[in-house]
């Protein structure tokens, strides 16, 4: 590592440890109660990554996430809540990927006795249901912070994925089932409201979804104190009436589909994810999956694993992508974590052939 990346590495490093330090006193959230029932938390995360793929420059990532939270219980049964997200990202080489936005921004109607509804900016129920990637690190396999360290081969297309993930964090509205010994379901339903491109899209091809339903499930099982299984399942429908590539003759719409499991016993965990994207005969891509299996073990301040994710799509020409990832995690404290991941990245087509990367990336994670 050169003397300029050393510095940059530390002005990121300086910068996450200033947002923090601004920001709380302890972990998970700092709490301020300016009325008698009214919480108001402040927390959130501060990454920085430094690493490389074998095939591109070094890079230095900042992705920081400040958050506050309000809290207003009106009965026993019945809370009041709301969420403010910002997410900052700051990128050495791919200056594309830098953003400064409003990530989740709703109010939460919460009933112990009816259930939970949300509206504004979120993920979609079965996102956040998902039982996916057991990856210890914060950059994980799964829906994975590497994409700041590369750029996908032209004209390459497959998914990076096992979550159902397409509508983001579009405006929303969700409603959540109580818990039932273990089982809980919700419904999601989403309009979005710009053009632009979804991220189930290959380059350069024009593909946005309108209307959309998502439905999600989870359950939670505990065997005895040491042993307990995780599974899921997620259901959505989208209506693609805007645009694709620029011919509204063939505007139709798809269904993605993705299950999840994951079982602890003791310092052991394994995952199993999948999901599936469906579309009409209008519309060119096709086979869209994605697979990820994994195998972790913690420690009492150690945490290794080892990830893997493969995907394909078909557009023209049959696309597949391959993420493997050993990953170790070591906890200093309640604030600080630091991570170490090595693995490679696979990208195949039967246009640019095949391109392998092996990739070595640390990093560190103030949580709030």
């Amino acid at each position: 590592m050169s003397l300029y990346q050393l510095s940059k590495l530390a002005a990121m490093a300086t910068s996450v440890v200033f947002i923090v330090s601004h920001t709380a006193t302890a972990y998970g959230e700092y709490i301020l109660n300016p009325q008698h029932r009214l919480q108001i938390g402040i927390g959130g995360y501060a990454r920085v990554y430094s690493g490389k793929l074998e095939s591109y420059q070094y890079n230095n990532v900042l992705k920081a996430q400040p958050e506050i939270t309000a809290k207003y219980p009106v009965s026993d049964t019945l809370t009041l809540r709301a969420k403010y997200a910002y997410r900052i990202v700051r990128d050495d080489r791919f200056a594309s990927k830098n953003l400064s936005r409003i990530y989740d921004f709703y109010g939460t109607i919460d009933s112990q006795i009816y259930g939970k509804l949300d509206i504004g900016k979120l993920l979609n129920v079965a996102y956040l249901m998902h039982q996916g990637s057991v990856d210890v690190s914060c950059l994980d396999v799964d829906d994975s912070d590497i994409s700041y360290f590369y750029q996908k081969p032209k004209g390459f297309y497959a998914p990076t994925l096992t979550y159902l993930s397409t509508d983001s964090r579009d405006p929303k509205i969700t409603y959540t089932t109580p818990d039932f010994g273990g089982f809980q379901a919700g419904l999601t339903l989403v309009e979005k409201e710009d053009k632009e491109s979804d991220s189930i899209a290959p380059n350069n091809v024009k593909f946005d979804h309108g209307k959309g339903a998502i439905g999600g499930m989870r359950y939670l099982h505990h065997f005895n104190k040491e042993t307990w299984l995780g599974l899921s399942g997620g259901l959505a429908f989208y209506k693609d009436n805007r645009f694709f590539l620029q011919d509204n003759t063939v505007d139709t719409n798809h269904r993605e589909y993705s299950l999840g499991s994951k079982l602890g016993w003791k310092g052991w965990r394994l995952g199993a994810s999948y999901r599936r994207m469906l579309f009409s005969d209008k519309v060119a891509l096709k086979d869209s999956s994605a697979v990820s299996l994994g195998i972790a073990h913690h420690f009492e301040k150690y945490a290794v694993s080892l990830t893997w994710l493969h995907s394909q799509a078909k557009y023209d020409e049959k696309d597949k992508y391959n993420h493997i990832m050993l990953s170790n995690k070591y906890t200093f404290n309640s604030y600080l974590e630091g991570y170490l991941s090595l693995g490679q990245l696979d990208f195949i087509s039967n246009i640019n052939g095949e391109q392998k990367s092996l990739f070595g990336i640390m990093g560190i994670q103030l949580k709030i």
